[in-house]
């Protein structure tokens, strides 16, 4: 049965992670870069360091797009701008939808005159 089930599912999951790196590839501003899996069902995205991803993360909630941070998956700050993009579970059109709603909240963060907001424990540079 799992043989028959992956014959069915791969081609699937194909289409749907070729639907996210062509929206990844259309939409994101520069700056933003993410990996193409070769395995898995996921891509990790990053964005730049001038970007404050809990507003990322806060303003794409509120427009209904959800994704994992990055830094729930490693020890350190050092992965607080890496995103984990997963495609599995939606077909092509809500990820291409997602990305782009994605992509609008990275570039207004790009542009925006906000600063990095201090993480409990931290100190804003002054």
């Amino acid at each position: 049965h799992y043989r028959r089930h992956l014959r069915t599912m791969l081609p699937v999951y194909r289409k749907r992670r070729d639907a996210l790196m062509k929206a990844l590839e259309e939409y994101m501003p520069t700056g933003v870069s993410w990996t193409v899996p070769r395995g898995g069902f996921s891509s990790w995205l990053s964005l730049p360091e001038n970007v404050d991803p809990d507003i990322v993360y806060r303003d794409v909630l509120s427009r209904g797009v959800a994704y994992t941070p990055g830094e729930v998956f490693f020890v350190g700050r050092e992965n607080r701008y890496r995103l984990r993009l997963s495609f599995s579970a939606r077909d092509e059109r809500v990820i291409h939808d997602a990305v782009h709603t994605l992509a609008e909240v990275v570039r207004e963060a790009c542009s925006s005159q906000r600063t990095l907001s201090p993480r409990m424990g931290e100190r804003p540079f002054v």
